[in-house]
């Protein structure tokens, strides 16, 4: 009968290992928070310097206007030189009927 406990030692005797896993769950739970705060440091890192990659609105809006004022320029230019190549090749083609028309006639 030496194995027998007294109801009061059993009773402390759970209390004890109930602290101790307690203590361990809570040690667990602590090194499980430090390494999520550590990924989000780590993530937050990463915005962070990817933030850094793009361009700022009002930067982007300026370069944006002087392309389109750049583009519409272009595309004048481009309208004055169609305009220029159709109004010649409509002078030559009046000009070799023109031509075509007098050798008709000269015969």
């Amino acid at each position: 009968m030496s194995d027998s406990i007294s109801l009061r030692e059993y009773i402390e005797k759970i209390i004890d290992e109930r602290e101790k896993y307690h203590s361990l769950a809570l040690s667990l739970a602590s090194k499980e928070i430090e390494r999520r705060l550590e990924a989000l440091n780590e993530l937050r890192e990463e915005v962070t310097s990817d933030r850094a990659q793009f361009i700022k609105e009002d930067i982007y809006a300026a370069r944006n206007k002087e392309l389109d004022g750049w583009r519409n320029s272009v595309d004048k230019a481009i309208v004055r030189i169609d305009t220029k190549s159709s109004t010649w090749a409509v002078a030559i083609v009046i000009f070799v009927t023109i031509i075509q028309i007098a050798l008709r006639f000269w015969k």
